[in-house]
């Protein structure tokens, strides 16, 4: 079985730049790390949308193994992840293959 961790971020006001060098450079490779996930991709949300938005930024990171194997992970790991007051409102959305 394998799945997807979807986080949905934002940027604090006029630190885009600091945000996306810590998230790419420091917090991908952390969540790398953790067993089960294996790859990620960040993205930012195009301006022309369906819906309105309310994140700039979007990554998915892709687990092999059962969701609940990536969830505790990450739940673990939170205490040591090194964290930036850079990103602010983060939403996670954990989805697995059927």
């Amino acid at each position: 079985m394998s799945g997807q961790l979807i986080v949905f971020t934002n940027a604090a006001e006029g630190r885009d730049e600091e945000f996306n060098d810590w998230y790419d450079n420091v917090h991908v490779p952390e969540i790398l790390a953790l067993g089960p996930f294996v790859s990620a991709q960040r993205y930012r949300v195009a301006e022309e949308q369906v819906f309105p938005q309310t994140h700039t930024y979007v990554a998915l990171y892709e687990f092999e193994g059962p969701a609940d194997v990536a969830s505790k992970a990450l739940t673990a790991a939170a205490p040591t992840l090194q964290m930036s007051d850079s990103m602010v409102d983060p939403h996670m959305v954990v989805i697995e293959s059927r």
